[in-house]
């Protein structure tokens, strides 16, 4: 099949690029056995440091906090990239959001197409951006646009 030549439709899916890793994060997140460790010879700061660092629980946590569902979006597929155009993404997202906050404080005089249209884009924007970082607090229901700066942040 060739997917080079596809072209969205507006409204319709779009192709998810995906890279499946099948090396699942918990097998190169394993915690280390520090208590059948040689006894470390860093400063006590360092080793802690280091030792913070090395924490997966830490990570995990983190990862959860953010809502990313890592069964989806495994670590080892978030490229530079990837982090790179949802920002660039999340960004445009938040242009259009202060234009729609503009248009919107003119009330009953506001331009409905022009609305409609910034709304638009934030609502094809949001997919992008979901297409590239899937959350897992989304896995079973529809992922709501980025409409607002809260959202955003």
């Amino acid at each position: 099949m060739n997917l080079d030549g596809f072209v969205k439709a507006k409204k319709k899916y779009d192709i998810a690029r995906v890279q499946y890793v099948t090396v699942k994060h918990q097998d190169y997140l394993a915690p280390f056995d520090l208590k059948n460790a040689p006894k470390s010879k860093l400063e006590k700061n360092t080793r802690m440091l280091l030792e913070e660092i090395g924490n997966v629980t830490m990570y995990q946590k983190a990862m959860n906090s953010l809502g990313l569902n890592t069964e989806v979006l495994p670590i080892s597929g978030i490229s530079k990239e990837v982090i790179q155009k949802a920002q660039a993404i999340l960004k445009e997202i938040g242009y259009k959001v202060e234009e729609d906050q503009e248009i919107s404080k003119q009330g009953f005089k506001a331009d409905i197409d022009a609305l409609q249209a910034v709304r638009d884009k934030i609502s094809d924007l949001s997919s992008r951006y979901y297409e590239l970082i899937p959350l897992a607090r989304y896995k079973n229901q529809i992922a709501p646009p980025l409409n607002n700066m809260n959202l955003l942040k």
